[in-house]
């Protein structure tokens, strides 16, 4: 192995070289050599009745290529898809005895209690279809249906004494005299038996043709032929051994268990291909399996796991794994973990602390003793494997040490030395040991649950010479460095460097603290790589630098180890080992030109089997170990070539649902459509998915997924096996899913592509009528607001023309207003002036008259000048001219009008027109005229009169509107 310090170090081309070279011898001499063969047993996964819910027994098995076992049960076809069981029975819920998978459609043969028949799985709804009415009447008691095999678009059933031939649409019948045990097809040609003749086939004209050479063959309950290549099968019997057969020739397949195989009567067989194993079924004795030279690999039975010892079906699934279908459930056999539990303590099935290989033996350190197995290529599974008990050994084992090629035992007793003859030497008289480091040729000490013990070696004999004072942590955990210096660390309490003085009589104590480079001390471990001292906490990993004496954060480990809580560095002879709290592994180096790179192989991850606080393993190979659980020691090689490791996942179903409805997209039993199409109201889905291993109740089997179109990043890895997605937009997705196990990524992603259809109202006819709609609601936006200013405009100017003819009336109503006024004040002028011209005119005459009386000249001359003076003031004919001259003006020549209509009107009428035109009353026209009030009304009946107006004519309405 490459120290590590040459990894940090380079200190020149030849330690390079040679390292590399090293390097290499050991990686090839690992990968060449396998420490332990056929020790434990492989993981046994049990399915109860009340899992499966269904019938206890299970009679036959096979598996579909897209993953999903089946099981002909006593209740009907039951199916695992990985995720969980369910049941499919007929409409008659008969008993199943047999099924074939067929290979040209998407249906399962099936026969059971007077049954023939087919579930069509094409849609996943699984419908049953009887061709029992195929079958003539005469032969139409069918008893059981044992086994079906489909050839040549032909199937061919087998009951108690006859073959069932159906093709398309025939059926052909082989009866027989005696018993027929079994049915198979091998090289494109069916066998079956007849119990007191031997072989025989179907040739390709119906016939039945006598395999030559078959008779020794007669009276011997033949179970299967089984291919184990294409020229070769095993011929098996049920107490009678096996047989190699070709086609023509039989002979006998010696065996390691032939007395086994005759005690407990073969009933069920399979082939492992990848392993080339034959895996046999018994009644009575479970499970056995043999290489091709006949040499016993594995047996398992009840106590080793299974719920049953009848096995009567065996199928191998997509990944290697076997399915075991029993009289009282169904197991599951992992043999593609490679795994193998060991309880070296038997029933006890204790924890286990420690193993290390001497002397030729593996010692297992459990909670109940100290137990020994010798070592082997091969351990016999007929055979006990036999682990002897350390005498004085029972109790708490917790740690295993050689020094000079001695070993050494930590118990909770105290410490002693395994002895060659498998007894254990108390050694110390105080309890509680946990492990030994030599410290000179003569000196030892030992960790202890309060310190630190001195030992001396006298002879050949270990002798206690003190508990250094001062210390009383335990000490579990602790190295000796180059220097001399002791690393002791306690998870909680810290780390402590120990420093021996006084030829190892003394100790001088440092606690590490932060003046040292380290912060935080929980969960701390110390380790030592090849002599150089490495510290780990719940945050980081810390190296020892010797010339600075402080630590400092190793990076290289850090970018191994990040958000991991390290436990411990296993340095060994097969490779620098490692365990954190989600994983082990080991550490590798790739070569690449002269640097030299640190590679990380990751051995287990998910749940550690480890005991905690405790974590353990012992390196056997490079890809092999034996790790120390809380439950036995499981023996592990997962990277073993001879077993399909290729880790894959499965989609199983996609569901739809509306929010109401659940619609089922795909059920997982055919080819996964390229495409979907989903109605946008089935927008939440859920997708179901599992690895090919079918772990069933495993969890060590984690997944992530993303959807592309929605999610950027995977998902974090979980043991989570189903993702739901609610209220997705419209558009295109791809679901996306991978696995990882233990190291193994799934090397092909699971892939779906699906696309929502957008609803009604964004399909793209709906998108059409949006663009029409958008395109009429901009014209709308462009006409409305001109229609509206123009309709505003209209508005506007009707308002205008309206306010103008208000604002003209108003001018008119003034204008009438003043011309009313005016009226009026021309007609106070006018009666004013006629009063003012009458009264002139009176006192004129009243002048004259008293001028003609008088005597006196010179009075006479002052009255004369008086009326001379009244006399020219005197103009009322002048006046009424002016006064009819004005109101024409005024009233649109309504003087001048009526009098070219009615010539006959006198001056006197044209007064009383004009009066009336005034509106004045008859009182008011009276002095105007001179004539009374009656004169008046004589006045206006005449004009009435001329003017020619009817009774119900008003004449006042008539002049105001002449």
């Amino acid at each position: 192995m490459l120290k590590y310090k040459y990894i940090h170090k380079m200190l020149d081309i030849k330690k390079l070289l040679i390292a590399i070279f090293l390097f290499t011898i050991c990686t090839i001499d690992n990968l060449l050599l396998s420490q332990v063969n056929n020790l434990g047993f492989p993981e046994v996964i049990n399915y109860s009745r009340e899992e499966y819910r269904a019938g206890t027994q299970n009679w036959e098995s096979s598996c579909l290529k897209q993953g999903q076992i089946l099981f002909s049960n006593n209740e009907g076809l039951l199916i695992f898809d990985g995720i969980g069981w369910k049941l499919h029975e007929t409409p008659n819920k008969t008993i199943l005895r047999s099924l074939e998978i067929s290979k040209n459609s998407d249906r399962i043969w099936v026969g059971g209690q007077d049954e023939i028949g087919y579930f069509d799985y094409a849609d996943g709804q699984f419908e049953f279809i009887d061709l029992k009415n195929m079958i003539p009447k005469e032969f139409s008691s069918l008893d059981d249906v044992w086994e079906i095999v489909e050839l040549k678009e032909k199937v061919y059933f087998r009951s108690r004494n006859k073959i069932f031939q159906l093709g398309e649409d025939e059926v052909n019948i082989f009866p027989s005299e005696g018993s027929i045990t079994f049915l198979a097809s091998f090289q494109e040609r069916i066998f079956y038996n007849e119990w007191d003749k031997g072989l025989f086939t179907i040739d390709e004209n119906n016939e039945k043709q006598f395999v030559d050479g078959s008779e020794n063959m007669a009276k011997k309950a033949i179970v299967d032929i089984v291919a184990i290549n294409d020229q070769e099968a095993l011929l098996i019997t049920s107490s009678n051994g096996l047989f190699l057969f070709n086609g023509q020739t039989i002979k006998k397949w010696e065996t390691q268990a032939e007395s086994y195989l005759v005690k407990n009567r073969v009933i069920s067989a399979a082939f492992h291909s990848d392993l080339k194993h034959l895996y046999l079924g018994t009644e009575i004795g479970g499970i056995i399996s043999f290489n091709m030279e006949g040499r016993v690999e594995l047996l398992l039975n009840k106590q080793a796991g299974l719920q049953n010892n009848t096995v009567t079906t065996i199928t191998i699934d997509n990944n290697g794994n076997l399915w075991l279908g029993t009289y009282n459930g169904i197991d599951k056999i992992s043999l593609s973990n490679a795994n193998g539990r060991i309880y070296p303590d038997g029933d006890l099935e204790g924890a286990l602390y420690d193993i290390l290989e001497w002397k030729d033996h593996y010692y297992f350190g459990t909670n109940n003793g100290l137990y020994k197995l010798k070592k082997r290529d091969y351990y016999n599974p007929l055979k006990e494997t036999k682990f002897d008990l350390i005498k004085n050994s029972e109790g708490q084992v917790w740690g295993l040490d050689i020094i000079d090629d001695r070993l050494y035992m930590g118990h909770n007793h105290g410490a002693f030395e395994i002895l060659e003859n498998g007894s254990a030497k108390e050694i110390s008289p105080l309890i509680g040991a946990w492990r030994f480091e030599k410290l000179m040729p003569n000196l030892m000490i030992v960790g202890t649950y309060a310190g630190l013990d001195l030992f001396e070696k006298k002879g050949a004999e270990w002798n206690f010479v003190k508990r250094y004072p001062g210390f009383q942590e335990s000490s579990r955990i602790m190295y000796l460095d180059k220097e001399g210096y002791l690393w002791v660390s306690h998870p909680y309490k810290g780390l402590f460097k120990i420093q021996f003085k006084n030829d190892f009589q003394d100790i001088e104590i440092d606690t590490i603290g932060k003046k040292d480079g380290i912060a935080n001390f929980e969960n701390c471990y110390v380790h030592e790589i090849d002599d150089l001292i490495f510290v780990s906490t719940d945050d980081h990993i810390y190296k020892y630098d010797y010339d600075l004496k402080s630590f400092d954060i190793d990076e290289k480990f850090m970018s191994f180890f990040k958000g991991h809580n390290f436990r411990r560095f296993i340095e060994s002879k097969n490779g620098l080992w490692y365990i954190t709290d989600k994983e082990c592994g080991t550490i590798k180096m790739n070569n690449s030109g002269l640097d030299l790179k640190l590679k990380k192989e990751i051995f287990l991850n998910g749940e550690m089997p480890f005991v905690g606080g405790f974590e353990n393993l012992f390196p056997l190979s490079a890809n092999e170990a034996f790790l120390c659980t809380n439950k036995g020691v499981i023996h592990k090689s997962i990277f073993d070539s001879s077993i399909n490791n290729n880790l894959s996942v499965n989609l199983k179903k996609i569901t739809l649902s509306d929010g109401i409805r659940d619609s089922i997209l795909y059920t997982g039993f055919s080819t996964i459509p390229d495409r979907s199409e989903v109605d946008f109201e089935f927008n939440d889905l859920r997708f179901d998915f599992v690895s090919e291993l079918i772990e069933g109740k495993s969890r060590n089997v984690k997944y992530s997924f993303k959807l592309d179109g929605f999610e950027d990043h995977w998902s974090n890895w979980s043991n989570i096996r189903f993702k739901e997605y609610t209220n997705l937009p419209h558009g295109e997705y791809t679901f996306l899913v991978k696995a990882r196990k233990e190291g193994i990524e799934s090397g092909e992603i699971e892939a779906y592509s699906f696309e929502i259809k957008p609803p009604w109202f964004a399909t793209w006819l709906m998108k059409v009528v949006y663009l029409i709609l958008a395109g009429l609601i901009i014209l709308l936006l462009v006409t409305l607001p001109n229609r509206r200013i123009k309709k505003e405009k209209e508005i506007i100017l009707t308002q205008k023309k309206e306010t103008e003819e208000k604002v003209q009336d108003l001018e008119n109503e003034k204008l009438q207003s003043e011309i009313k006024y005016k009226n009026n004040e021309l007609a106070n002028l006018t009666m004013h002036l006629l009063q003012k011209s009458e009264t002139l005119k009176q006192i004129q005459t009243e002048i004259e008259n008293v001028r003609k009386n008088i005597k006196d000249p010179a009075a006479k001359k002052e009255l004369k000048k008086v009326f001379s003076l009244l006399n020219s003031d005197n103009r009322l004919e002048e006046d009424w001219q002016n006064f009819s001259y004005h109101f024409d003006k005024v009233h649109h020549d309504f003087l001048k009008r009526i009098k070219e209509e009615y010539p006959k009107l006198s001056s006197t009428d044209l007064k009383l027109c004009a009066y009336l035109r005034l509106n004045l009353t008859t009182k008011e026209i009276a002095p105007l005229l001179n004539i009374s009030t009656r004169g008046v009304e004589i006045s206006r009946y005449r004009l009435r009169k001329k003017l020619a107006l009817t009774s119900d004519v008003n004449l006042n309405s008539f002049m105001i509107s002449y």
